[in-house]
């Protein structure tokens, strides 16, 4: 008897459904803060030395700059948790079974995931192992093995993600955005 891969039964209706559950699933696990950065006041402390306040961090236009603050990282498996579904229905979705809209989400909250893994990787301590291992697991490229600078690899990585993508993906934009 042959088996037959079935699809898994999807329980939300739409993409839209299920770019806001995924949505909602950053927002529980994080929270936006004002950029700020420590400029002089102008003014001196009573031994003459200058004081410094803390302005919130603009852009060339103008526009105050924030950050998403993640009070848990995220992962697969929390996000499956979230969304109340298993591997095998996810595994589906990102395959493009049941639409190229529901494929699209998942590959969006896939690149979240990536770029707050590689974003965390690049300002941790220096944890070799920890990074070859993330380099092979997103395509390590064949002429990276020999060369011995794992820190500049994963800089080299995290570069080839376009800014505004990896902006959009790290400050929550573009959720409810679908193709």
């Amino acid at each position: 008897m042959k088996s037959e891969k079935t699809s898994h039964p999807l329980r939300y209706g739409s993409a839209a459904a299920l770019a806001r559950a995924v949505a909602s699933y950053y927002d529980a696990i994080s929270c936006r803060r004002q950029k700020t950065e420590w400029a002089d006041s102008g003014e001196r402390s009573p031994k003459g030395k200058p004081v410094f306040e803390e302005r919130p961090l603009q852009d060339e236009d103008g526009r105050i700059l924030y950050e998403t603050v993640y009070l848990t990282p995220p992962t697969l498996p929390g996000l499956l948790l979230h969304l109340g579904m298993d591997r095998g229905t996810w595994a589906d979705c990102a395959a493009g079974v049941h639409g190229r809209g529901i494929q699209e989400v998942c590959r969006r909250a896939m690149l979240r995931q990536e770029a707050y893994l590689l974003e965390s990787l690049l300002h941790a301590d220096k944890n070799i192992s920890g990074i070859l291992s993330v380099l092979d697991r997103y395509h390590r490229p064949p002429e990276a093995a020999a060369q011995p600078d794992a820190e500049a690899l994963l800089r080299r990585l995290a570069l080839s993600i376009p800014l505004p993508e990896k902006l959009r993906l790290t400050e929550g934009e573009g959720h409810d955005e679908l193709p």
